[in-house]
């Protein structure tokens, strides 16, 4: 099994006595190692404290081992004194009466190393206890900080998985948009083109061809021709006599000129017209060059 990498809890759990657990632990964070310092420092004090306890434990032993071995001399010295003045000290109640004192004193010695003994197991009990509930609180906080880290990943990722799909589904419309726009903008230029042709091939039908550009041209050498006829009539006409109406407007000598010009107009404005009517009525020339009055006409 690969050893996980050291991260900067992993001092932390080696002071707390904590290993194998560095993969289910928590990112590092500002407040989790000043949990952990504040951790730290409660292990240091409970050791501090475990070490005073002991060091009070061994001077208290200590002392009354001072204190019962002060005892026992002096007892051991009334009871010699004792025997001589008796004078028992060759008998065997000196010797059963010092074994009686050193057997007493060996179990004061014995009471205390059973309570010097009973004492550090005590501080030892209370120093452990202390150690497995300062183990426990981190152990907790430090899971608790994991498992919350992970639902804040969790949700995290969720919130950007539908952030990611609501971004793909923007762009989605958004690219759609804009193929629909783009259809738009190019049906729309086709149909424009379309109307342009058709205008294009109205107004080219709409020009005369040559055939009729060279009938058009012979209406109008004709309407000039007349005009000039005209003219030159008036010119060469003689003055009126009594009984004749003389010179008179054309509107009025020529009936007929007026149906020629605007159909002439007419076939300008309109190429595709081909009948071109002719004059009605042709002038009278009177005795000596001047126009006449027809009886009956109603145009003279």
């Amino acid at each position: 099994m690969a050893v996980p990498a050291p991260t900067a809890i992993s001092p932390y759990l080696s002071q707390f006595g904590i290993s194998g657990v560095d993969n289910a632990m928590p990112t590092a964070t500002p407040a989790i190692l000043a949990f952990l310092r504040g951790m730290g420092m409660s292990w240091d004090q409970l050791g501090e404290q475990r070490t005073n306890q002991l060091n009070t434990v061994a001077a208290q032993s200590q002392q009354a081992r001072q204190a019962l071995d002060t005892q026992a001399q002096a007892q051991q010295r009334n009871l010699t004194a004792d025997t001589v003045l008796r004078g028992q000290m060759a008998s065997g109640l000196a010797g059963q009466r010092s074994a009686d004192l050193a057997n007493a004193i060996g179990k004061q010695y014995g009471t205390i190393d059973a309570n010097d003994a009973q004492q550090r197991a005590g501080i030892e009990l209370g120093y452990a206890q202390g150690q497995d509930q300062l183990r426990q609180n981190a152990l907790e906080r430090l899971l608790n900080e994991r498992q919350g880290q992970d639902v804040q990943k969790a949700t995290l990722a969720e919130q950007q998985r539908q952030n990611q799909q609501m971004t793909d589904l923007y762009n989605q419309q958004h690219a759609d948009a804009q193929a629909q726009l783009a259809q738009q903008q190019r049906d729309s230029a086709a149909a424009i083109a379309a109307q342009q042709a058709q205008w294009d091939a109205f107004m080219k039908a709409q020009q005369p061809t040559a055939a009729q550009q060279a009938q058009n041209q012979a209406i109008q050498n004709q309407y000039n021709q007349t005009m000039a006829n005209w003219n030159a009539r008036q010119a060469t006409a003689a003055p009126a006599q009594p009984g004749y109406y003389g010179t008179v407007p054309g509107s009025v000598m020529f009936p007929g000129l007026n149906s020629i010009y605007n159909t002439i107009q007419t076939k300008l404005a309109n190429p595709q017209m081909t009948a071109v009517p002719q004059p009605t009525q042709t002038p009278i020339a009177a005795p000596g060059g001047g126009l006449v009055r027809r009886p009956g006409n109603k145009a003279f």
